[in-house]
């Protein structure tokens, strides 16, 4: 699960790059793997731009998915982070 500023800063990245519609975290039984999120964009075109500015894989029309571990290296920690 990530947390909520994790998600707040991630939104904040997305943003930069196209209007964001939802993130939401995609359920996972299995503890052992890392966790997905899926970022909704306002067009196509949004999502576009986020996977030619940040590398990330679109999915369906106009939505993205984000790992765990890609937060993880391209967001810095903050002080608050207990990571």
């Amino acid at each position: 699960m990530i947390e909520n500023h994790k998600l707040d800063r991630l939104q904040a990245k997305l943003g930069e790059h196209g209007q964001v519609i939802s993130l939401v975290e995609l359920p996972n039984s299995d503890k052992q793997q890392e966790c997905l999120l899926l970022a909704t964009m306002r067009s196509p075109e949004d999502a576009i731009n986020l996977q030619a500015n940040l590398g990330l894989s679109i999915f369906g029309f106009n939505a993205v998915i984000i790992s765990a571990g890609w937060i993880d290296r391209h967001l810095p920690a903050t002080p608050t982070d207990s990571d």
